[in-house]
C-alpha cells in the first residue's frame, strides 16, 4: 500500500466556499488513510514543513492577494518551483463559484489545477468571455447588457489545459440554515470548525417532499448591483415573477417555513452557477428546484442533473410552460425532489456516500 504524505493548507478566512472544502478533507481524511494517503492541515504555505510532503494541496483563498500582485506573483511562482523539484506534487484547488474563471496564471507552476466548477469542453476556456463568465458572455451578446466596468476573462495556457480536473462540490457539509455557524461562519476557529466540518445533518434536517405545499413557488434571493451581467439574470427572473411571488429577502425562520410550504423553488445563477447555499436548501427542505441550464458544466458528486431538477433555458423563453408544468402536473414531477433530497442525504449523511467522495479526492490527489 501507498504511503504518501499529503499537506493541505487551511485558508485563514474560510466564508461558504472554504467550509465546503475544509469539510470534504475532513471527513474524507479517515478514508483516505486506508488507502496510504496521510493528509495533515498546516496552517501556513511558507511553512519549511511543506517540504516534507509528497503532494501539496493549495487552495486558491491562501495565495489569491498573492496572485494579484507582482512580486508576490513572483515569490508564489518560485515556492512552486522548488516544491516540484523537491518532488512534491502541487495540486491547486480554485473555489471560485463559477466554472469560467480561474487563476490561469499559476497553470504551469502546479501538477493539477482541480476547480469545483468545470467547463464539460476545455477547448471553451481558449475563449475570452464578457463579465469572465460564459453566461454573463450571453446576455451582452443576446441582450446587449453592459457592465460599468468592463472585464473578460482570462486565457489559460493552452498546453497545460490538461491540468484542470473536476474538484468536489461546496455545499458538502450541514448547511441546515438554522444552524448559527452556517449563518456566522467567523464564530469558531479553527479547532472547533474541525468538530464542525465532521458533522452531519439530523434526520429532522430533512424536510419530505411529499409534505402539503400550499406555496407554489419561492423565489428569494439578493441583487449584485456590482455587475449588470450578474444581476441580469436575476433582475429577468424577479420580474417575470413579480405577479406570482416576491424575491425580496425575509429573516431566517420565514425563509424555512416558505421553503418547507413551497412547490418549487426558482434560482438563477449568482455568481456562479451552483448556489451554496441556497440550492442545498431547496434540497434539504424537499421543493422542486427549477434553474437555468447548467448542462454545460462538470461537477462532483452528481447532485444536480436532469434526473434531480428543472432546467430552463437561459433567455427563458420555457419558463413558464416548464414551472406551470411542474405545478400543474405536480405528483408527477415531485420524484426529482425526492430524488435531489435521497442523493444529498446520502453523501452527507452516510458512510458510503462519504467513502465515494473521498475516493473521488483520491483521484484528484493520484491524478487519475
Amino acid at each position: 500500500m501507498a504511503n504518501i504524505k499529503v499537506a493541505v493548507i487551511v485558508p485563514q478566512v474560510l466564508g461558504r466556499n472554504g467550509i465546503g472544502f475544509m469539510a470534504v478533507m475532513y471527513r474524507s481524511a479517515p478514508f483516505l488513510r486506508d488507502k496510504g494517503l496521510h493528509l495533515d492541515f498546516i496552517r501556513h504555505l511558507s511553512s519549511r514543513r511543506v517540504f516534507d510532503y509528497d503532494v501539496c494541496i493549495v487552495p486558491n483563498k491562501v495565495i489569491l492577494q498573492d496572485l494579484r500582485h507582482k512580486e508576490s506573483h513572483q515569490k508564489i511562482q518560485e515556492l512552486f518551483t522548488q516544491l516540484r523539484e523537491n518532488g512534491t506534487r502541487i495540486i491547486f484547488y480554485d473555489m471560485n463559484d463559477d466554472s469560467t474563471t480561474g487563476h490561469w496564471s499559476i497553470l504551469p507552476y502546479v501538477d493539477v489545477y482541480c476547480k469545483s466548477y468545470v467547463l464539460k469542453k476545455r477547448h471553451l476556456y481558449l475563449k475570452a468571455y464578457y463579465g469572465r463568465r460564459i453566461w454573463t458572455d450571453y446576455y451582452h451578446s443576446k441582450f446587449g447588457v453592459v457592465d460599468a466596468v468592463e472585464k473578460y476573462s482570462e486565457l489559460p495556457p493552452k498546453n497545460h489545459l490538461y491540468k484542470i480536473k473536476t474538484g468536489f462540490l461546496l455545499g458538502l457539509y450541514n448547511c441546515d440554515p438554522r444552524s448559527f455557524l452556517v449563518r456566522f461562519p467567523g464564530a469558531l476557529d479553527h479547532v472547533a470548525w474541525s468538530r464542525f466540518f465532521r458533522s452531519v445533518p439530523s434526520q429532522t434536517s430533512f424536510f419530505p417532499p411529499s409534505r402539503t405545499r400550499p406555496v407554489p413557488i419561492s423565489c428569494r434571493f439578493v441583487m449584485y448591483e456590482q455587475q449588470r451581467t450578474i444581476n441580469f439574470q436575476r433582475e429577468y427572473v424577479a420580474e417575470l415573477l413579480k405577479p406570482l411571488a416576491s424575491t425580496q429577502k425575509v429573516n431566517i425562520r420565514k425563509y424555512i417555513e416558505e421553503l418547507r410550504s413551497s412547490k418549487v423553488v426558482v434560482s438563477p445563477f449568482g455568481w456562479g452557477e451552483i448556489n451554496v447555499r441556497r440550492d442545498y436548501e431547496a434540497a434539504m427542505n424537499g421543493t422542486v428546484l427549477v434553474k437555468p441550464s447548467i448542462e454545460h458544466i462538470d461537477t462532483y458528486p452528481p447532485l444536480f442533473n436532469n434526473n434531480t431538477i428543472v432546467q430552463v433555458s437561459w433567455d427563458f423563453s420555457d419558463f413558464f410552460d416548464t414551472v406551470d408544468d411542474v405545478l400543474v402536473n405536480y405528483r408527477e414531477q415531485i420524484w426529482k425532489a425526492e430524488e435531489l433530497q435521497d442523493r444529498l442525504r446520502f453523501y452527507l449523511a452516510t458512510e458510503e456516500g462519504w467513502m465515494d467522495v473521498a475516493e473521488h479526492v483520491a483521484r484528484c490527489i493520484m491524478d487519475k
